[in-house]
């Protein structure tokens, strides 16, 4: 988040939980495939996003107190980068441990909110030599906490008398921390072993996003003591077949064919819900979610004459868990009668708890390697060459929970087998299980020469092998084939793609710290399995 205010053209989507889904150039992608690359050191965090609910999709978001620095390369990177970087590519660099000298800092640091909790960072970092020039150790940490500023209310208390109703102070806060340490080994030749291992973990406490500000009369934020009122909404089912799959037909209440009639109701005054202030969810499940990234490493450079030679292996785990309130409620086809065109009011009396639960699980493992030679870089020709190899495996499962009958029996006078056509045993409203197997070969190169002292020609070629195994299972109502009375369905595929990605490019140094560039370049996102509507 702070590198999109510093640089331009770079955004975050669906940042939530630890993880998010980065855009370069707005060339973006919430669904399959990601469009920017996402790197610690030459280890890719970019991950697949699944379709459907968010299922806490995006890359995990690096958090890292010893940083050197951070490369966002704008543009198609296929090159180099392979898949994923369509738009470009963010690269965070750590610091290489030194086998000479020591080194550390340390910082800590608070902040006060006024109406809300403290927040406080503290980081240090400190490394050098175990052994003079043979073995060095570096090894960093971060603990940060952001506090909450936002108070939850009980839903259905009213007036001042809230304020002694309160559900959690500064329920939005969130707490995260890292560490890495890394230890490298010189074997003489200009070769060096790195060992580096990096855990991070962001968990939100469940807060809200954002106050709950009461609106009444045409979009206005409402007067202290303004009550509201849903009105009385009549239906007509009996036009409906026994396994109804919508909602019923509404009629005029003053219609002959009325078979069900959901009665008026009145809430609040809300006085107290302002810049700070905001409801709790139906249930007062608060909605905790947590972000968990493991990535051990091991990088081995070494120099065969003029020819430097790269590897670099990584085992990627990372898991997104949530445990939130089930948010199919009555909020969606509600409104009142001094405010018609809001369709969102949050309350329903007739059913006052909803015990609907949402609970989900995205993790991903796997192994990433990539070989590289390359020239030295004093001459007028430079070159780099490797083979990449990377198979990631991605389980991803939710469940939301809840007993549909006394919400859909309030709303509709259905029961929820009526409506949705198929029965809600154990009060599954809705299971979901993908499992996803990304599997990606490649070599490439690219090459520099200087025809002046100021001006440079690159090109650079990628032929990239990708795989996509695909698997989905749905089951509930929510997930429901009426055609055929089934609370089923099934979706499995595969997906190859082999695209060449070739890059060239002029630059010309117009003095120190002035250039000019022309770059054309291809990029890429493999494809995916489209999920079969029956």
């Amino acid at each position: 988040a702070d590198l999109t205010r510093v640089v331009p053209s770079l955004t975050l989507v669906n940042q939530t939980a630890g993880v998010a889904t980065f855009a370069i150039r707005g060339i973006t992608a919430t669904t399959g495939a990601a469009t920017t690359g996402v790197y610690i050191d030459d280890t890719a965090l970019t991950k697949r996003n699944n379709p459907g609910v968010s299922q806490n999709n995006g890359a995990p978001t690096p958090l890292l107190f010893d940083l050197q620095r951070v490369e966002v390369l704008k543009g198609p990177q296929g090159t180099l980068y392979g898949g994923s970087s369509q738009g470009g590519t963010i690269r965070f660099i750590t610091p290489t441990p030194s086998l000479t000298e020591y080194s550390g800092t340390l910082r800590a640091d608070s902040s006060f909110t006024e109406h809300g909790a403290p927040s406080s960072e503290y980081g240090a970092a400190f490394g050098g030599p175990l052994v003079e020039n043979s073995l060095g150790m570096r090894i960093s940490g971060i603990v940060r906490n952001t506090g909450g500023w936002i108070d939850w209310h009980n839903v259905y208390a009213t007036g001042a008398a809230n304020s002694a109703q309160t559900r959690r102070e500064d329920a939005n806060g969130s707490r995260e921390w890292a560490v890495r340490g890394a230890l490298a080994k010189s074997f003489g030749n200009g070769g060096m072993a790195t060992v580096a291992l990096y855990r991070s973990q962001y968990r939100d406490d469940g807060g809200p996003g954002s106050q709950t500000l009461v609106y009444g009369a045409n979009g206005a934020l409402a007067p202290a003591g303004q009550t509201f009122t849903t009105p009385q909404t009549c239906f007509n089912n009996s036009t409906r077949a026994p396994t109804a799959t919508t909602a019923p037909t509404a009629v005029a209440c003053t219609s002959p064919v009325i078979t069900y009639r959901r009665p008026q109701a009145t809430y609040g005054p809300f006085d107290y819900l302002g810049q700070d202030d905001s409801i709790t969810p139906f249930d007062g499940v608060f909605g905790i979610a947590r972000t968990m990234t493991t990535l051990p490493s091991l990088t081995v450079d070494y120099a065969f004459g003029k020819v430097q030679f790269k590897s670099i292996t990584s085992y990627v785990i990372d898991e997104t868990t949530g445990d939130g309130g089930e948010g199919n409620d009555a909020s969606r086809v509600q409104s009142t009668l001094e405010n018609p065109g809001k369709t969102s009011f949050p309350l329903f009396s007739l059913v006052p708890i909803y015990a609907g639960r949402f609970l989900s699980d995205n993790r991903r493992v796997g192994w990433e390697q990539e070989f590289r030679l390359s020239s030295p870089t004093d001459g007028r020709f430079s070159w780099v060459a490797g083979a990449y190899y990377a198979k990631l495996k991605t389980h991803i499962a939710y469940t939301i929970t809840g007993d549909y009958d006394a919400v859909d029996l309030g709303l509709y006078g259905l029961t929820s087998a009526q409506r949705y056509g198929v029965p809600n045993p154990g009060g599954y409203v809705s299971v979901l299980d993908a499992r996803l197997v990304d599997t990606e070969m490649a070599i490439f190169g690219e090459g520099n020469f200087a025809v002046t002292d100021k001006l440079k020609v690159t090109a650079g070629l990628r032929y990239s092998n990708v795989k996509l195994d695909f698997a989905q299972a749905n089951y509930g109502q929510l997930s429901a084939r009426p055609t055929v009375a089934s609370p089923f369905a099934y979706t499995e595929g595969a997906g190859k793609d082999t695209p060449l990605t070739p890059k060239v490019g002029v630059q010309y140094e117009i003095r120190s710290g002035s250039m000019v560039y022309v770059n054309a370049a291809k990029g890429f996102r493999a494809g995916g399995v489209n999920q079969v509507l029956t």
